[in-house]
């Protein structure tokens, strides 16, 4: 009757009424044992299958973390016949630590009492299965709790990531960073979740702004940018997840969790991450690459912060995030906003720091192959170009400097430098950087251009020039491979 009335099914028909009892009817060595061990509760079940109970006790003593949010139970002792003894010790503020003898974790424990919005409250009303004293109170309790390790907080494993109901449900599937606790709708074994549950719903859209909540909390203690573990990602969107989801996107919104480079917090929209470090050299400068992210847009600008380094950049730009990366750093030289690049004196001090990032072999984005791609080096008429498209004169090129002239030659100072620090000289000529020969203008000028190069008024002396380098041996095969797509007149005046 009881199922019918209620909508609901028993999985597990367990017998709960108490039967009341005379002590005379309790047997003598029941009575002795609750005598024996000064107990003020106790209760003492009956039990056939032996073994396999005392396996399941034992593997329960080893599921340490299912008793982390039980409010005020300090120690658990297993005897089966040998005692395991679970300790949960809360003296240090805001940590807990369970141990079993053999097992320790430690965790970090944030909790908060929401109050409930009275549009929730009136969406509650035709639920069945919310409990009475739910629809009578105006707050509840959510913990969060974050595991700790020797090197600070980590993310829980896709097995741990339960959500609990004080004791633990049987729900993984939201794998969330951190383990959360609360007055969740569940089913009459309690462990699943009512997912069209409306008190569901908004607790788990609740649960996503609180995490990015402590994270902001958390990013300024001891722990600083460690709190970035817990950042959760979009969830499986069924209809609790979809609320989960657009939590994290309200509280990127609205919450400041970033830490910007002068140590304030700022949202995730304001902030810019620069993954090449280049903001912080005197010879780019913060100002060059937010000019270059926003364009014309001042009063955008204006308004952004430079993230302060950490190892979750990459957490921030999926999150929303501006961000400079080393492969916007070919358009940038190339752009307007390099300006402040094109001294001599701090394309010298590019050159110097590129060099090094490649000679250490530690971003991958930075190798020989790729600084060849890569326009970086000023030329005498104060233009950024590619390795392989600049020379230096010869020694007997007294008009080399001609800023009409069609070659690229290194900028003076640069020549200069390079007079001293011949080891950089190396290294560049290593990209291609040689000194003007016959085939000179055929790497600078034809190849570059080599779909549109031939004209008309051009072809016929163009092909000429070239067929003598060939007579004279100083096109290699390699060269004459590249020239391969040059076009040449038809018999009727075509190309």
């Amino acid at each position: 009757n009881w199922e019918k009335e209620n909508d609901r099914e028993f999985i597990f028909p367990w017998q709960i009424i108490p039967i009341y009892t005379e002590e005379k009817e309790v047997p003598d060595v029941i009575t002795r044992f609750l005598k024996n061990i000064n107990a003020n509760v106790a209760t003492i079940i009956q039990i056939k299958n032996i073994k396999e109970t005392i396996q399941a006790v034992q593997n329960l003593s080893q599921e340490i973390n299912m008793f982390l949010f039980l409010k005020n139970i300090t120690e658990i002792n297993f005897i089966m016949p040998e005692m395991i003894t679970l300790e949960i010790n809360r003296k240090e503020d805001g940590k807990i630590t369970l141990t079993n003898g053999l097992t320790k974790t430690e965790w970090l424990i944030n909790t908060i009492i929401l109050k409930i919005p009275s549009d929730v409250k009136n969406s509650l009303e035709d639920e069945r299965n919310i409990p009475e004293k739910l629809l009578n109170t105006d707050s509840i309790e959510l913990s969060i709790a974050a595991k700790v390790g020797i090197d600070g907080i980590f993310k829980i494993s896709k097995q741990e990531s339960l959500l609990y109901s004080y004791l633990p449900t049987s729900v993984t599937k939201y794998s969330l960073p951190v383990l959360v606790n609360t007055s969740f709708l569940t089913n009459s074994n309690r462990e699943s979740l009512h997912v069209d549950s409306k008190w569901n719903q908004w607790l788990f859209k609740e649960i996503a702004v609180e995490l990015f909540k402590w994270i902001s909390k958390l990013v300024v203690t001891k722990f600083e940018f460690q709190a970035y573990q817990l950042i959760p990602n979009e969830v499986i969107s069924d209809t609790l997840g979809k609320e989960f989801n657009d939590g994290i996107k309200d509280a990127l919104k609205n919450i400041p969790f970033v830490v910007s480079k002068n140590d304030q917090l700022i949202k995730i929209e304001d902030a810019i991450v620069d993954f090449t470090y280049l903001s912080e050299k005197s010879f780019i400068g913060e100002n060059s690459i937010k000019n270059f992210i926003y364009k014309n847009k001042t009063e955008e600008k204006s308004r952004k912060y430079f993230a302060k380094n950490c190892d979750f950049f990459s957490d921030l730009k999926r999150l929303g995030a501006s961000y400079f990366e080393w492969k916007n750093l070919q358009e940038f030289l190339l752009s307007e906003y390099s300006n402040n690049v094109n001294t001599s004196f701090n394309n010298i001090e590019l050159i110097k720091h590129l060099k090094k990032v490649c000679d250490s072999k530690k971003i991958k984005e930075i190798t020989i192959e790729e600084l060849r791609k890569l326009p970086f080096i000023l030329d005498h008429k104060n233009k950024n170009t590619y390795p392989n498209q600049i020379c230096f004169p010869t020694a007997n090129d007294q008009n080399w400097d001609n800023p009409n002239s069609e070659l690229s030659f290194l900028h003076r100072d640069l020549q200069s430098w390079l007079i001293k620090d011949l080891e950089s000289r190396h290294w560049l000529e290593c990209l291609g950087v040689v000194e003007k020969t016959d085939i000179t203008y055929i790497t600078q000028n034809i190849i570059p251009n080599i779909d549109n190069y031939i004209t008309q008024e051009n072809g016929i002396q163009t092909i000429l020039d070239l067929f003598s380098l060939y007579r004279q041996g100083n096109l290699k095969e390699d060269l004459i491979r590249k020239l391969s797509r040059l076009k040449l007149f038809t018999q009727n005046n075509a190309l």
